[in-house]
């Protein structure tokens, strides 16, 4: 965390400080040794800053002109690259196709459940012309005759 002298100090070497507070920092710098410490780092970054300052070189304005062509060139369809375009569509068609599929379980659940009202239907038809009919006894005669006789 940084203490008060060292937002002092950076205001200083910023040039953003008045004359009234420059005097207590330097007050407080005669009497605190860290902050001592501090100012002269930053006098030495600074005096390092303005000593190394050169030239950039000729042939980095063209290479960074270069790679923005480059970039430019990737960007073809609405500003996307082309690899966003096929991983956007890609997205597209699996999302269609899982609608499709989901729709046609529905329409399957849909044919069983009508496939089921038909089978109790059927049922219950079945039942109806059963109890209508008296029961039956089948027997076996003689010389292989079959007896079928009612039980009323």
């Amino acid at each position: 965390m940084k203490s008060a002298y060292t937002n002092t100090i950076d205001h200083y070497f910023d040039g953003e400080l008045d004359k009234a507070s420059e005097v207590k920092m330097f007050e407080v710098l005669s009497e605190n040794e860290e902050a001592r410490r501090y100012f002269r780092e930053m006098s030495f970054m600074r005096n390092s800053i303005k000593t190394t300052k050169s030239e950039f070189p000729d042939e980095l304005e063209s290479r960074i002109f270069n790679l923005i062509g480059e970039r430019e060139e990737t960007q073809n369809w609405f500003g996307f690259s082309r690899v966003n375009i096929f991983q956007y569509a890609f997205a597209i068609v699996t999302i269609i196709a899982f609608m499709l599929l989901f729709y046609k379980n529905l329409d399957y659940d849909n044919q069983i459940e009508q496939q089921k009202i038909q089978i109790k239907y059927q049922e219950k038809m079945l039942r109806v012309i059963n109890s209508g009919f008296p029961e039956i006894e089948v027997k076996p005669g003689k010389n292989r005759e079959i007896i079928i006789s009612t039980n009323l």
